[in-house]
Parts: C-alpha cells; structure tokens; sequence
C-alpha cells in the first residue's frame, strides 16, 4: 500500500474499500466522472446499438445483424455518413433518431442515477466533482444541472474561451444538445469509423493530451459505459506508467447483465478496479454512499 491507496484486487474484492476510497478522492477534490449511453437511457434516449439501428433506418439502410459489436456499429455509421455526404445533414438526422423519444422534465426530476450523479457534482463541504467527460452526443445531465441551478459549461472544442463553471461537461465525441440552454452543437460527430481513424491517425488530436492530464491528476469513476471502446482503452494504457505507484486510474462501475469475464479482463490490466453490483438499481446507492461517506469526514 502506497499513500493510502491498495491495489484493483483489493478494490474489486471488497466493494466497501472502493466507497471508502473514493469518498476519500471526493473530499480531495479529485475525482472526476467518466460516463457513457446507459446514463441517459433512463430518459428514453437510444443506447448505442439502437441509436444506429435508428440512424440506418433514417437513412434508407438495411439494419445491422445482431449482436452488434462496436466494430460493426462504427462501419455502419459511416455507411449513414456517406450516404448523406453532408455534414450538417447527418448531425441533424443523428440528432433526431437520439431525442425520438425523449422524456420531459419531471421525469428527469425522478431519475435514481441523474439524482445521484447531481449530488456527486453539486458544490458541497464535503467536496464535489467539477470535470465530467461524456462520450454522449445529449445534454441530459446539462439539462438537469440547469433544473437545480447550477452553472455548467459544455466544452466540445478543447481550444477555446472557457468562462468560469462549477461543472465543466466536456464532450470529446461530439455534442447535441435538445435544449438552446444547453449550448451550441459540435461541427463534427465521432461515431463512424472512419471519425475514429482521422482521430487516431491526428498526432494533433487535443482530447488525447487532455484526457492524459486528466486520467494522471484525477482519479476517475466510470459509469455507464461500455469495456469495448478503443479509443478509452488505448487512453487508459497510454497513462498507466505515469500514474503514481500502486494509485487506481479509476473505479468502473458493472452491472450484472456485465457478465462478459472479458470486462474484468480488460480492465484490471488497465489498472481499473471493476466494481461489480447486483442490480443497475445499485448504480444511485453507490454514489450516494460515496456522497454519504465523505461528508462524515
């Protein structure tokens, strides 16, 4: 053990360990929050599979087989992007398929894990968490920040004016919002594979020296995402001989339909401790402990 901190094992074994350690990080100030799709599928919004099954039907393509793997969905996207061969049409369409079925506000003021993530990110004594990337294109957690008053800025382009915000919501894959008090839209959408590989291939790309800084200065929390991303995995190696001895890059979050043994195996070697809950009901528990636990201090 090295500052207080003990290694994944310990922490994927022990799930009291990880509320006690990242309560600690919380009071700290550095904890930030990593989420993906499952966030906002509460709201009636698309996770990943279905929003490109939409966005195929949209454009007039035959859907994908199933299963749909990240690789496959990647491809399909870029055959909807080719065949509107225009930006602003293909945003729009995007845009469209993700917010079909939107719910309104007074959903939204019910939602277990949205009021969790608030009090997580709500100024407190106790501390609070100030940086949220999302690899979501939707402002729901901008929408629901904005219901309680609290003032956030949602960063798409890296290399800007950034006015002061209790909470920065930084969107690397691409931004649009439902509501005009959300911000403006991004002017690109990283969702085909062909995005993905102009990303990787850019030795100027700013996310990766951004998300370098951030995985090394702060310990981070992932919920709502998927283990088959490869761009997060290939962030997540690049920092591990950077991050101080025997410190967690972050604590992911699994529930139980997570029951690939593939997840753990990627993680854990990433220097994440996968924290493995029975229910998705368990996701707003959790962070409410983790709020509970650092306010005693």
């Amino acid at each position: 053990m090295a500052n207080g901190w003990l290694t994944v094992d310990h922490y994927r074994a022990d799930i009291e360990l990880a509320v006690q350690a990242i309560a600690r990080e919380l009071r700290e100030g550095t904890i930030a929050l990593f989420l993906g799709a499952g966030v906002s599928v509460s709201m009636g919004l698309p996770d990943c599979a279905a929003l490109v099954q939409l966005c195929r039907e949209d454009a007039k393509l035959p859907a994908l087989p199933s299963p749909l793997t990240s690789e496959l969905m990647r491809r399909g996207m870029e055959e909807v992007e080719k065949t509107l061969s225009d930006g602003t049409r293909y945003r729009e369409l995007v845009a469209n398929c993700l917010y079909r079925n939107v719910r309104g506000e007074d959903h939204m003021l019910s939602q277990p894990l949205l009021i969790a993530l608030g009090a997580l990110t709500m100024k407190s004594r106790r501390g609070s968490v100030r940086e949220v990337v999302t690899f979501n294109f939707d402002d729901v957690l901008e929408r629901y920040l904005h219901l309680h008053g609290v003032v956030h800025h949602s960063i798409w382009r890296l290399r800007a004016l950034r006015p002061e915000a209790d909470v920065n919501v930084y969107h690397p894959n691409g931004y649009l919002p439902f509501c005009e008090e959300s911000g403006d839209p991004s002017d690109r959408l990283f969702f085909s594979q062909y995005s993905y590989d102009e990303r990787t291939g850019d030795p100027l790309d700013p996310w990766k020296p951004f998300t370098d800084n951030l995985f090394v200065t702060k310990v981070m929390l992932f919920v709502g995402l998927s283990c088959h991303d490869p761009v997060l995995g290939a962030w997540l190696v690049s920092v591990q001989k950077e991050t101080e001895p025997q410190r967690p890059t972050g604590f992911w979050l699994l529930g139980p339909d997570d029951d690939d043994p593939r997840s753990e195996e990627f993680l854990m070697p990433r220097n994440v401790a996968p924290i493995r809950l029975k229910s998705y009901n368990d996701y707003p528990r959790f962070l409410l402990r983790v709020c509970q636990e650092a306010a005693r201090g």
